[in-house]
């Protein structure tokens, strides 16, 4: 291989012009998913933590946080009462609904990106790993041509000409923002398996054990399974080589779709051992970005010709 072939392969693999109907399904899905984690965990309590008198002032953050850095805040810049800061989350919901819809696609993306930064410094003691992945998947998502196709801008702007084929079918683009966030979903896999591998609980197969005896996060029990010491080392090992696989060999075409299969699986059933609300979602929709669109197309017919069929069989039983 020459350089120039590297060197070729490096920018086709970053900026060679390709169809965004990959990043249009994964805003619609992690859309929904932040949706959901806005109304039900931050809705309920939100002026116990972000209201003007919370269970830990502000000021003790700032203390803490601020040392040498400074953070984005938009609370700062509204007075510090109930009514402006609910005001807050609620334009945050109207905004991921619009980002959902593809409305002022990238203008929303942009404005929940900020507020939901804010809210992550406001009270950072609320965040764990997968709301640190939702703030660097909103942060890319405002560079991706996510409105592109599947939106009401893409409607909106060809509505007079063939808008269908721009809806559903939009035209090639640069996918340099969608690599790093493949990237960064590559590295976080792969890190997470490298702690897991030099830490002796893992290592010797303690992993799962420990994992699902945290009471705080028991929520759905599995007696056999996680009661067995056999399963549970094979789980714990299991846990490393998955992470590992999802880390490097996603990229590899012949195992990307099995590995994605498995990986749903794999966080299906954390998600019913163990109460992370959200967590485990948000780092399922991260799958669709290593989707090839032309395979979205394909199951997009799929589904078009299910729906045809159905339609017809009704008309024939109701006939």
């Amino acid at each position: 291989m020459k350089l120039t072939d590297f060197v070729s392969a490096w920018q086709n693999f970053w900026f060679k012009p390709e169809s965004p109907l990959s990043t249009c399904v994964f805003r619609i899905v992690f859309g929904m998913v932040f949706l959901t984690q806005m109304i039900t965990q931050y809705w309920i309590d939100f002026s116990v933590f972000f209201g003007p008198h919370p269970v830990i002032p502000y000021e003790d953050f700032v203390a803490f946080w601020w040392k040498t850095d400074p953070y984005v805040n938009v609370f700062e810049l509204v007075p510090a009462d109930n009514f402006w800061h609910a005001g807050l989350l609620v334009l945050t919901v109207i905004l991921t609904i619009c980002m959902i819809l593809g409305f002022f696609t990238r203008i929303s993306t942009i404005i929940v990106f900020f507020i939901y930064n804010s809210l992550c410094h406001q009270y950072p003691f609320l965040c764990n790993s997968g709301d640190n992945m939702q703030r660097l998947a909103l942060l890319l998502l405002c560079f991706m041509r996510s409105g592109d196709g599947l939106s009401i801008d893409s409607y909106l702007k060809n509505r007079k000409g063939d808008w269908r084929k721009a809806v559903f079918d939009p035209s090639p683009v640069s996918p340099w923002a969608q690599r790093m966030l493949q990237l960064q979903i590559s590295i976080a896999y792969t890190s997470t398996a490298l702690l897991k591998f030099n830490s002796s609980v893992w290592f010797f197969g303690n992993g799962c054990y420990l994992a699902t005896r945290l009471t705080d996060f028991v929520k759905m029990p599995v007696p056999f399974l996680l009661d067995n010491p056999i399963t549970l080392y094979l789980g714990a090992w299991g846990t490393i080589i998955l992470e590992f696989a999802l880390g490097i060999f996603i990229w590899i075409k012949e195992f990307k779709y099995w590995l994605i299969f498995i990986g749903v699986i794999f966080h299906l059933g954390i998600d019913w051992t163990m109460n992370i609300p959200i967590f485990e979602f948000a780092f399922m929709s991260l799958y669709i970005l290593f989707v090839d669109p032309e395979d979205l197309k394909k199951l997009g017919c799929w589904f078009q010709l299910l729906g045809k069929r159905f339609s017809r069989s009704k008309a024939y039983v109701s006939g």
